[in-house]
């Protein structure tokens, strides 16, 4: 419950530094789509099926192979206060856009910070994509 609510609240906490309006319940956050600046401070390539902190992890290792590739490829970015964003994607060079003192514009979609057995909240729970691209459900 303390992981949790740790989580929970720094998430909330930047929904309310950034301004996006959300509504809170149980363990998820409603993000009405919304732009956001995000000042890069580094960029990750990721590759689930590979990468050794999805299979330690104690919630993934029942999640099939399709969900980890569709949640879990792609970039994992940190900005300058040290907030972590999932922007799934199938490209290989998946950090090219995310370039160290960048600042991009992206779309925060609905986050779920489920730390059960959906276990998006790995890597920080808080999912972006394109402007008028399609948002990531997390709520499936």
């Amino acid at each position: 419950m303390r992981t949790f609510c740790k989580k929970f609240f720094t998430l909330s906490s930047f929904f309310i530094m950034t301004g996006l309006p959300f509504a809170a319940h149980a363990d998820c956050i409603d993000v009405e789509p919304a732009n956001t600046k995000i000042k890069i401070a580094s960029c990750e390539v990721l590759t689930p099926l590979t990468d050794p902190r999805f299979k330690q992890d104690g919630n993934l290792p029942q999640m099939s192979d399709e969900f980890l590739l569709q949640f879990y490829k792609g970039a994992l970015i940190k900005d300058e206060q040290g907030q972590s964003f999932m922007y799934p994607t199938e490209e290989k060079e998946a950090c090219e856009q995310f370039t160290a003192g960048l600042e991009v514009e992206k779309t925060v979609s609905s986050v779920c910070c489920d730390t059960g057995a959906w276990g998006k909240c790995i890597l920080g729970g808080v999912f972006i994509y394109d402007s008028g691209g399609t948002p990531v459900n997390t709520f499936q």
